[in-house]
């Protein structure tokens, strides 16, 4: 399954964008999603158009440490709304982190996807 979700994850950073996405700066030419990276854009010197959402790598893995440290000491488990973040790429960490699931509602449906092979 982990390689499953991985594959998925490869061929959506090979999506490409353009100014119809949202952040995305009007001026710069349309790119693959895994490129955005290495554009050297700073949100502070007004590279991206906002709303823009950023995540800090060092403050995601102390979250997630965190709670994962809750969790076990609480001998509970989540299954987070995937809604809240939107980002397969943070819906994979929640699972590989030990999230049962990843929910969300679509069309009056509710959908999962579990942490089993």
């Amino acid at each position: 399954m982990e390689r499953m979700i991985d594959s998925s994850l490869d061929s959506l950073l090979g999506t490409v964008i353009d100014g119809c996405t949202k952040g995305f700066p009007q001026r710069a030419p349309p790119l693959r999603l895994g490129d955005v990276g290495s554009q050297g854009w700073n949100l502070p010197g007004g590279d991206l158009d906002t709303p823009v959402a950023v995540l800090k790598a060092s403050a995601l893995d102390a979250n997630i440490a965190w709670m994962s440290e809750f969790l076990r000491r609480a001998g509970a488990s989540l299954c987070p709304h995937g809604k809240t973040t939107m980002a397969p790429q943070l819906f994979h960490r929640q699972l590989a982190e030990g999230a049962w699931a990843s929910l969300s509602r679509h069309h009056n449906r509710h959908a999962w996807r579990t942490n089993t092979a």
